[in-house]
């Protein structure tokens, strides 16, 4: 009986560092077949379609002998393969750790588990994406999760760390992260004009603002705390808010109805089910009544942080007074950044 042998081309270079042909990097990353890449590539039209095809197996080749140490980055600068530039070592990480916006915003709507793989061609057809491309993303996104799940500490810190990311990037993914930690719904009808850049800046105010240095991942439990506390004083100084904003008589009854509800849905991210809606919450709360009434992103700010100030004429706790400003300004950036999609 015979037996048959697989045969692998080995890479090993010995030579001075060698750069990327970027264009094919990017070709690979997409998920294109050679043929297809071929097809994709300028100097097809000007160079003989077999030097072409040749050198884009090669180019996919040595990419596909780099893979494995593209999953665990840190890696790749010990790899004997290949001698590469410091450049290259940075594009090749950088390529492989980007993303379509499109792509991760499904991906982020579903937990991150093996049923959530199986249905990435849906993902593809909808997106336009290749499958293998989106297999790639998601593949990413869910080793950097398990990564951060398993450590505590500042979440972008571990994540440029561990990963050889640029801090842009690391920010990014830190952000991807918390919203599948959290189950943040971010697909609502509601929310069809927030894009998915102003989804991330969004998560990454919430988890600057209202957790904990050593564990990013979960609400500050005594941030939600304080903030049932500073609902209790803001009830109790109804009458107080209602004759400062009354003062104001360009503020519209339900501008002022929407800022003094701002804690009483803090207080309500203590809850689950309302954490996990509190993209669309805030949206109905705060931003459409802003947009309503034409407000500029300059005053909405503005009002917020008046907010603040009167609150804190009502003799807090210094703790309470942390967390005041801790919550409004994550509030602050978080509608005023989720207002300005609905201007666009």
């Amino acid at each position: 009986m015979s037996q048959g042998y697989e045969i692998k081309t080995v890479w090993i270079s010995s030579g001075p560092n060698l750069g990327l042909d970027s264009i094919v990097l990017k070709l690979w990353l997409q998920g294109y077949k050679v043929d297809e890449a071929v097809d994709r590539r300028a100097d097809c039209r000007t160079h003989p379609r077999y030097l072409v095809e040749g050198d884009t197996r090669d180019n996919y080749d040595m990419f596909a002998s780099l893979e494995p140490y593209l999953k665990a980055p840190l890696s790749l600068f010990r790899q004997p393969l290949f001698a590469l530039s410091s450049r290259a070592h940075e594009e090749l990480i950088a390529g492989y750790y980007s993303y379509d916006n499109a792509v991760m915003a499904e991906i982020l709507d579903n937990p991150l588990s093996r049923g959530s793989r199986k249905d990435l061609d849906e993902v593809a057809d909808k997106t336009g994406v290749t499958l293998k491309s989106c297999r790639r993303q998601f593949d990413n996104l869910r080793r950097v999760y398990k990564f951060a799940e398993a450590n505590q500490g500042e979440l972008v810190a571990l994540i440029a760390n561990e990963f050889a990311l640029h801090e842009a990037l690391a920010r990014q993914y830190a952000a991807m992260v918390f919203i599948s930690d959290n189950k943040l719904a971010i697909q609502k009808k509601a929310l069809n004009n927030v894009t998915l850049p102003t989804f991330l800046t969004c998560a990454q105010a919430m988890f600057t603002r209202w957790t904990t240095p050593t564990m990013q991942l979960d609400l500050d439990k005594s941030f939600l705390l304080h903030c049932h506390e500073l609902r209790s004083v803001s009830l109790d100084h109804l009458d107080d808010f209602k004759s400062h904003f009354a003062s104001k008589q360009a503020i519209p009854a339900e501008v002022m109805q929407a800022l003094l509800s701002t804690f009483s849905l803090a207080a309500g991210f203590s809850h689950t089910r309302d954490w996990r809606d509190a993209f669309e919450d805030i949206m109905q709360q705060m931003v459409q009544v802003f947009s309503t009434h034409s407000l500029a992103a300059g005053d909405a700010k503005a009002l917020l942080d008046g907010v603040q100030l009167l609150m804190a004429g009502f003799g807090l706790s210094s703790a309470q007074a942390y967390t005041l400003d801790k919550w409004v300004k994550g509030l602050c950036c978080v509608s005023v950044l989720m207002y300005l999609c609905t201007l666009d």
